[in-house]
């Protein structure tokens, strides 16, 4: 269906795209889930510790899948990851859910609760800039 066809993309890619997607859901039920996703991030070399905080940045609806669409998106986000710091712009923005440029309390609250860290941690702030997250967060490790 044409329609839903994510945009920017040959034919030729999207079949591509939809081969390598067909190859991890190994159920056949059109979505990732968490298993299958990491067998890809295994695969495509990112390591064990990164995907937790990948899987958030691929699942833009939080439903606990990822769809044709947003598997497309998260193979074009990273694509264009270059440096740690690039991956740690990645995970505020998905995190920063409103586009604000900060991150609130509620999505750094949604954000602990997804990756399963303990909030007796959590910085006390309302609001978090880009440099308050890079220093929170240290992607690398």
């Amino acid at each position: 269906d044409l329609q839903s066809m994510p945009k920017g993309y040959s034919k030729k890619q999207i079949k591509e795209f939809q081969e390598i997607f067909k190859k991890y859901d190994s159920d056949g039920n059109g979505k990732l889930d968490q298993k299958e996703m990491t067998v890809y991030l295994n695969e495509i070399g990112f390591p064990p510790f990164q995907h937790k905080m990948l899987l958030y940045i691929a699942d833009h609806n939080q439903n606990g899948s990822i769809d044709f669409n947003e598997f497309i998106k998260f193979i074009n986000a990273i694509n264009n990851i270059q440096t740690p710091d690039d991956l740690t712009r990645l995970a505020f923005d998905s995190i920063d859910v409103d586009k604000s440029g900060s991150i609130s309390k509620a999505e750094l609250v949604h954000f602990y609760d997804f990756m399963g860290f303990s909030k007796v941690n959590m910085p006390d702030l309302e609001n978090f800039n880009y440099n308050d997250f890079s220093l929170l967060v240290d992607i690398d490790n």
